[in-house]
């Protein structure tokens, strides 16, 4: 019986210190909750809302300052994106997809990249190829 116990006892042990790293918060529930329910969609939309008025309004403009202030958003929008679930309706073009929110995410990560230490050429170049994935990954997912 003893030896029992102590297996019981260091099976317990083992689970709670386990645990205690992996708590979780109000906050960090209602996060991973809020995650759970978003789609692919819905993180091309969050992708869509920093992109756009750094494709419309900061680009024209030549706006550096806008580019290197959003580049960190845009990155966690990337990597959300790329870690989305990919429905299936999208079934028959799920490779494709899959491979352009990766795209996606490396031209994302290249451009906040290139916000820290690039010239300002290089920023709307990096920053173009991130957009012209998105566009591709739009026409794919908007059309079907």
């Amino acid at each position: 019986m003893k030896k029992r116990d102590a297996v019981v006892g260091f099976v317990l042990m083992i689970t709670l210190l386990t645990n205690l790293g992996c708590q979780e918060t109000p906050e960090t529930g209602q996060e991973n909750l809020a995650k759970a329910q978003k789609g692919l969609v819905d993180y091309m939309d969050e992708y869509h809302r920093v992109l756009r008025p750094l494709m419309h309004q900061a680009l024209p403009d030549k706006n550096v300052a806008a580019f290197k202030e959003n580049s960190a958003e845009l990155l966690k929008c990337a990597e959300n994106l790329a870690a989305a679930d990919i429905p299936e309706k999208f079934e028959t073009q799920k490779a494709k997809i899959s491979t352009l929110t990766g795209e996606i995410l490396e031209n994302t990560r290249t451009f906040h990249e290139t916000c820290q230490t690039g010239t300002e050429q290089e920023i709307f170049d990096t920053f173009l190829a991130a957009h012209d994935k998105y566009e591709a990954l739009a026409d794919i997912v908007y059309q079907l």
